[in-house]
């Protein structure tokens, strides 16, 4: 099991994270230090190739991996996916796996890559908006398998997985992947694994109906895992409010057998709100390594 940080793509300029990593002469080096080992990177709309190239570098240079996690907006969403030339989200995912395997050769290791089904609230302004949520779910298999499929053909070095989401509070909006069943069904016969973000399925109890632990055959396939907590109904929290039975699912993981990543998924505003960084990463990290001993 190793244990990872995620970091927004503009921790090295953003105020918020200045102020976060004060007083750390090389935030990337003390993050090593703590017994970290990657870093997972979310790629927004427009994001650069060479920026990453330079993000992955840097991280290797200290002793990091880098793992990818695209948010997927309008027409590079899996809703709009063809598997068809000139199709936006295909190209936008070829060039995510390119980068992807380009990461696990200069770091050794597999590059793990976190993917988020269909949604309708990006979408809302084109000519799928009004499409069941059927048809959300199938463009966001049909992209899936396809994604499979280019990883095998090419051999590229990287573990893909479709992740928990985030469950909407609104009827008429929805993520595919709301509850251990949908994410399940996006990768049904794929080969791929799922991502349990802990955070994302406490908020399907109340929103979604379903419960607190999951099914065995969703534990069975998870390859990947987002840890926080949650706190005055905002996630991404540090692990101090015992919202989220933390302690209960590491146990469930590791007696299924799970040797893979666990990302601290923390926003740094809450991380800043709850104290020096160095010391809130700490008490993170020995609080799953207590579980995992």
């Amino acid at each position: 099991m190793q244990i990872g940080l995620k970091l927004e793509a503009n921790y090295r300029t953003a105020e918020l994270y200045a102020s976060l990593f004060a007083g750390l002469e090389d935030p990337l080096r003390a993050i090593r230090e703590l017994g970290l080992r990657f870093i997972e990177l979310p790629l927004a709309a427009g994001w650069q190739e060479e920026t990453f190239r330079a993000f992955i570098r840097a991280h290797t240079q200290r002793g990091l991996q880098t793992y990818l996690h695209p948010y997927t907006r309008a027409e590079t969403n899996p809703a709009c996916f063809e598997d068809r030339a000139g199709n936006a989200c295909r190209a936008n995912l070829e060039r995510v796996l390119q980068v992807c395997d380009w990461a696990a050769a200069q770091q050794q290791a597999t590059c793990f890559l976190t993917l988020h089904g269909a949604e309708n609230y990006t979408t809302s302004q084109m000519p799928i908006a009004h499409e069941p949520r059927a048809f959300y779910l199938q463009r966001s298999h049909d992209c899936f398998a396809w994604l499979a499929r280019t990883v095998r053909e090419h051999g590229y070095n990287v573990v893909a997985v479709s992740e928990h989401q985030l469950p909407a509070e609104r009827p008429d909006r929805f993520r595919i992947g709301e509850t251990f069943a949908e994410v399940l069904a996006t990768v049904r016969g794929t080969g791929l694994g799922v991502c349990w973000d802990m955070g994302h399925a406490h908020f399907g109890i109340a929103r979604c109906g379903q419960t607190e632990d999951p099914p065995p055959e969703f534990v069975a396939q998870v390859r990947h895992v987002h840890l926080h907590d949650i706190r005055d109904r905002e996630d991404h929290r540090p692990l101090l409010y015992d919202t989220v039975p933390v302690d209960r699912h590491l146990r469930t993981l590791r007696q299924a057998g799970y040797d893979g990543p666990v990302n601290l998924e923390l926003n740094p505003k809450w991380i800043a709100e709850a104290g020096p960084f160095v010391e809130v990463i700490k008490h993170c990290i020995e609080r799953v390594l207590r579980v995992w001993a």
